[in-house]
């Protein structure tokens, strides 16, 4: 008997205006890729009036700030999650 596998899913945390004080708001999309949630973001970003994303990498975490502005707000967080799922290997 095999053992269950283990995903990668990403998950995009939202931090554009209005950003809530009492939670984290996140995209009801789930990715498998990372750099599809990052063209995704980029696509909203834009159609929203944002000029731009700069992204950063810290560890598994890519953070969009805003590329326009000196202080580069953040506006996106994108975020790994592993998944267990129904498959064996």
């Amino acid at each position: 008997m095999g053992s269950r596998q283990q995903d990668q899913v990403y998950l995009v945390e939202d931090h554009t205006p209005p950003v809530p004080g009492t939670h984290t708001r996140y995209w009801v999309t789930v990715y498998t890729d990372r750099d599809d949630a990052r063209a995704d973001a980029g696509e909203y970003a834009s159609r929203n009036g944002q000029k731009g994303l700069r992204w950063v990498e810290h560890g598994p975490v890519l953070y969009g700030h805003s590329a326009a502005e000196p202080d580069g707000n953040e506006l996106f967080r994108i975020v790994p999650l592993s998944v267990r799922t129904g498959r064996q290997t």
